[in-house]
């Protein structure tokens, strides 16, 4: 339930919670280099959990670091090589993520639950199959 999201109780509104998340982004998209001098170590991607239960200069913060420190606004293949995946509740983010400049990188809600149907839901027997098939894989999607 909603009592468990990740964070749920923090001001991520306030400017010193806003640092410590670029701090934290920072550590960890350069792990490796930190810790044991070992660049292949470091992170080159991350996902954003929950991304309707935060303030939306979370996501401009992540969204800018990405394109200061590798690019990502530049072309494709440096946007494919560091990936920014906001975890989606709500059929109205990627229309934020478009008016925002694309920046980031949406799992709508209609693709997960079409993931899940189609390819999670174990199949007991025929009468009780509720896998949906891969029909929902193609269509039942918010970002094309």
């Amino acid at each position: 339930g909603y009592d468990f999201l990740l964070a749920n109780d923090v001001d991520n509104s306030n400017p010193v919670v806003q640092a410590e998340q670029l701090n934290w982004m920072y550590y960890l998209l350069n792990f490796g280099s930190i810790t044991g001098n070992e660049s292949n170590a470091n992170f080159d991607s991350i996902r954003v959990d929950a991304v309707d239960n935060v303030d939306a200069d979370l996501l401009q913060i992540a969204a800018d670091y990405f394109k200061a420190a590798y690019g990502v606004d530049q072309n494709d293949a440096k946007a494919d090589q560091h990936v920014s995946i906001l975890e989606d509740w709500s059929d109205n983010d990627f229309e934020y993520v478009k008016d925002q400049g694309s920046n980031q990188l949406s799992m709508d809600n209609k693709m997960r639950l079409s993931l899940k149907y189609s390819l999670t839901i174990p199949v007991v027997d025929k009468e009780s199959n509720k896998r949906s098939g891969l029909e929902p894989l193609i269509s039942n999607n918010l970002v094309n």
